[in-house]
């Protein structure tokens, strides 16, 4: 944005605003739908008033200024509850850019203005984009997008902001458009994802995938995501994660933050055999999300969670050293397939729903991986109750299967009979290249687990699926109150007890502490 200020009054202007000039805003009104270019100067209006008076641009917007598309102020081109478009090719850098209006349909796209020849172009906004649009149009019909033998790659260095217009009907919006012509290269918002009402999706990515790149970092895609959003994705609206229901989408975020948000694979039956769209928790710090996140998209009465979209959604916890995100996933007959998996940092999720066909077989949560890495950021995962807490009376998480190579499983105990339950419809499995020790944190009212007789299930499966490649002397947790925790693998589940040490094994502590407090004096 363009701010000018009087260099020698700078302080008196600052308390007296009438010395400042507004900032210039450009507007893009063109005269006729014959050429609707960006970078055509004969576009493009400026105004120092918000918009109430506009003035001949006398150049194009440049990487600081304002940019507004405005439908009202182009309602001769574009009625109300009519579409509107425009188009840019190269790269293109500018402020904060506002699009509103009463618009049934909104092309924002990249086209090579040269027939059948390959290039690209790129978008970088330093500001925020914000969508403030009505409710009139159905889904799909306003996008941001890429163009045939275009593809486009757009960087938001502020917000990303989606909301109504006078709050009329429902804002549907796509970044990225629904199919491979129209997909966007990359898309990267460092600020928040704002959704505060609507239906926003992300489109059609082209999804490149290099092996070379992934030969030498396994999770390279992971840190660079099709989709990164360096803040979080907040708000109560519904977000689909594949609207295009095509390739394997990944999007990465620094933490979902909602009190009933609504996270969906597609937004309708469509979808490619094979699609996925994988979310990536980067968090930094903590975050709750309450609310459902879904790839199984209708629910009609007798056929409850039956598949009707081909896209899987999985969930990646790949967070920093102390991060922690809450899923507490209370929205009935919902769940994802793809399963979650721990790479690093601390993943807390609460399922409601257990089954999800109409048959009420299980197998459709996906698995849950606890994998670890060798940076030495701690994995964890744990159940924890609806009210988002570890000791909540119904602190469960469903899956499929446990797979367990690295990190920790926080358990929190609720009673002398309770704890936070990790529920199997399979069973607990060892990962590729695990190792012999299995360990276990406990929390909340862990009193209960020194009571005399107190055996408390941690992780339950069906009768005749206990795990054959776990001992349950490579289970571990720490000592409390001069017991040790004791393991058991039952036909139903894993159990822990603590018990008193046999005396050759307190004899054998006794000795190490003795060794240990030698070295100290030789010190």
């Amino acid at each position: 944005m363009k701010k000018i200020y009087l260099p020698l009054f700078s302080s008196f202007a600052a308390l007296c605003p009438i010395f400042a000039e507004a900032a210039t805003e450009y507007y893009f009104v063109p005269e006729s739908a014959d050429d609707l270019n960006w970078g055509l100067l004969a576009n493009w209006r400026t105004s120092d008033d918000g918009g109430q008076t506009l003035s001949p641009a006398e150049s194009l917007p440049g990487a600081s200024d304002a940019v507004v598309f405005d439908q009202s102020k182009l309602a001769d081109l574009w009625p109300d509850g009519t579409g509107m478009g425009w188009y840019m090719n190269g790269d293109i850098q500018t402020g904060a850019v506002t699009i509103t209006g009463n618009l049934a349909g909104l092309a924002f796209s990249s086209y090579n203005l040269e027939a059948d020849a390959a290039s690209s172009s790129s978008l970088t906004i330093n500001g925020d984009f914000s969508v403030i649009l009505d409710g009139a149009g159905g889904w799909g019909s306003k996008a941001l997008r890429s163009g045939t033998y275009n593809p486009l790659s757009v960087e938001i260095k502020g917000d990303a902001v989606f909301e109504r217009l006078n709050n009329a009907g429902q804002l549907t919006f796509s970044l990225g458009g629904n199919s491979a012509d129209t997909a966007l290269k990359s898309l990267k918002i460092d600020g928040d994802f704002r959704n505060s009402t609507g239906q926003i999706g992300f489109g059609s990515f082209v999804c490149e995938r290099d092996a070379s790149k992934i030969a030498e970092d396994k999770y390279y895609y992971y840190k660079n995501a099709d989709v990164q959003i360096g803040g979080s994705i907040t708000g109560n609206s519904t977000i689909f994660l594949s609207s295009a229901g095509r390739n394997n989408t990944i999007i990465k975020v620094n933490g979902l933050s909602s009190s009933a948000g609504d996270i969906r694979a597609t937004n309708d039956i469509k979808g490619t055999a094979g699609s996925t769209a994988t979310i990536v928790l980067a968090n930094e710090g903590q975050a709750v999300y309450k609310g459902g996140i879904t790839d199984l998209y209708a629910y009609t009465s007798g056929q409850i969670g039956v598949e009707t979209s081909n896209v899987v959604v999985d969930v990646v916890m790949m967070g920093a050293q102390g991060s922690q995100q809450k899923l507490v996933l209370s929205t009935d007959q919902r769940a994802f397939r793809g399963g979650a998996t721990v790479i690093s940092g601390d993943l807390r999720m609460y399922t409601l729903y257990q089954n999800n066909t109409a048959e009420g077989q299980w197998g459709k949560w996906g698995d849950v991986r606890l994998v670890g890495n060798s940076d030495g950021i701690e994995a964890k995962f744990g159940a924890i109750g609806s009210n988002g807490s570890e000791t909540d009376a119904d602190a469960v998480a469903y899956a499929d299967n446990l797979v367990w190579t690295s990190g920790t499983i926080v358990a929190g105990i609720i009673s002398s009979a309770q704890a936070s339950l990790i529920e199997l419809s399979g069973t607990m499995q060892k990962g590729e290249g695990a190792g012999s020790e299995f360990w276990f944190e406990f929390t909340g009212n862990t009193e209960f687990l020194l009571e005399d007789g107190a055996s408390i299930k941690l992780i339950s499966w069906a009768d005749g699926n206990a795990p054959t490649d776990f001992l349950e002397s490579e289970f571990r947790a720490a000592d409390m109150g001069g017991k040790i925790a004791k393991f058991a693998i039952e036909s139903d589940g894993l159990y822990v007890s603590y018990v008193v040490p046999e005396p050759a094994v307190s004899a054998a502590i006794l000795g190490l502490l003795a060794l240990a407090f030698a070295a100290r004096r030789k010190k």
